[in-house]
């Protein structure tokens, strides 16, 4: 992937205070001002003893990237990055997120006028805890499926939920 051009611009910004208003988020997008947002953070695993699936979703290290789905994501952000899994052979898993993500995505997405926003994370055990594990492969599939994401992005993709077509 070395050496590939780029067809889009790109800001990686590290915020404050997602834990709390999110504040950072909100002024990092209001500066930018992006067209679409990718926020990335960790989920819970729940692939230990006490965890409970059924009450929490089926998230496991090793397994790949979790995509989040639900009221706030764009849902054509996410089949993007689901055809790029498909074609890089890069399992993914889901987590829901029915009404707010709990990350930076909540605050972008209300920024400006807007922005569509996607949710890619990590699953962690014992998040919170002195001592949180994730999968090293999981980082690397992350990474890869981030790369590759960018890569396929021409500048030009449609993301408003519903196209009106025009006469």
């Amino acid at each position: 992937m070395q050496g590939e051009k780029v067809q889009v611009g790109v800001y990686g910004v590290s915020t404050v205070n997602e834990e709390t208003n999110m504040g950072g988020a909100y002024f990092a997008g209001a500066q930018v001002e992006p067209t679409m947002a990718i926020a990335l953070d960790v989920t819970f695993a729940t692939d230990y003893p006490s965890a409970d699936p059924k009450k929490n979703g089926d998230v496991q290290l090793g397994k790949g990237p979790v995509l989040a789905i639900g009221a706030p994501i764009n849902r054509k952000i996410n089949g993007l990055f689901e055809r790029v899994a498909s074609e890089n052979g890069i399992e993914l898993q889901y987590e829901l997120t029915p009404r707010t993500t709990g990350t930076d995505a909540d605050r972008l997405r209300v920024t400006g006028r807007g922005v569509p926003v996607a949710v890619v994370s990590l699953p962690l055990r014992y998040m919170h805890a002195p001592r949180e594990v994730v999968s090293l492969e999981d980082i690397e599939l992350e990474i890869e499926l981030l790369v590759r994401f960018i890569l396929s992005l021409e500048g030009k993709e449609g993301l408003k939920p519903v196209e009106i077509p025009s006469n």
